[in-house]
């Protein structure tokens, strides 16, 4: 497979090692990166922005997945979404937001907080965050999948930061209310509010009264049952 980087090099990509699939695009191994590329009849705006990428390679932010490079099938292509690009490889895990220790979700919150504080410097809005989107690992939680991360725009009527951290506690709260049902079998309301005077990490340590959110949430639901 033939693509050209950004500056008109023509790359082979050979040894890619397939590793799975979306409806828009297939992850590959490549050397000691992931290699993402579209599908012929991918959907044009589902494709991340080459002026996004360019913000987000260069961002270092903690809590987004590495971005290397991207790539076209024509030379200096003048189109403003690539055709695949590279990424770095995160080690996932199998931990589960409910048993995670209080430690660890200070550092990983830590983390998912000044990444969107820098986020929102740039008025950059995250989108399309799910289970497949979101990456568990021991040093902290990535979004590994920013294709779909856009600009604010003047239809959005509140801070990128108010935005994202909106969207992070949504998720959140769905990945413990599931959780819960999976492990116990308990359907708990989640814990984790969205105060708009607060921070993201501070909303999340202010919900985390226990070692755990297990703990927080058995808790909560013993309370409920008195």
């Amino acid at each position: 497979m033939e693509l050209y980087s950004k500056s008109g090099k023509l790359t082979t990509f050979n040894n890619l090692v397939y590793l799975n699939e979306g409806n828009c695009a297939k992850v590959y191994r490549y050397n000691d990166y992931l290699f993402k590329i579209y599908n012929d009849d991918c959907n044009y705006h589902l494709k991340i922005k080459k002026e996004i990428f360019m913000i987000l390679r260069d961002l270092n932010a903690p809590s987004i997945v590495k971005l290397r490079e991207y790539f076209s099938y024509r030379k200096f292509s003048l189109s403003k979404r690539p055709d695949a690009y590279t990424m770095d490889i995160l080690p996932s895990s199998k931990k589960k937001l409910i048993y995670c220790d209080k430690t660890y979700l200070e550092n990983t919150f830590y983390d998912l907080e000044q990444t969107i504080k820098l986020l929102d410097k740039l008025n950059i809005i995250i989108d399309d965050i799910h289970s497949k989107n979101v990456l568990f690992t021991e040093q902290g939680i990535y979004l590994i999948d920013p294709d779909l991360f856009r600009k604010k725009t003047i239809f959005d009527s509140v801070s990128a930061y108010r935005i994202n951290k909106a969207i992070l506690i949504a998720y959140f709260n769905a990945v413990l209310y599931n959780e819960m049902i999976k492990e116990r079998g308990l359907f708990i309301h989640p814990t984790i509010e969205n105060d708009i005077n607060n921070s993201f990490f501070d909303d999340v340590m202010k919900s985390l009264t226990e070692d755990t959110f297990y703990e927080v949430m058995l808790k909560k639901d013993k309370t409920k049952r008195l």
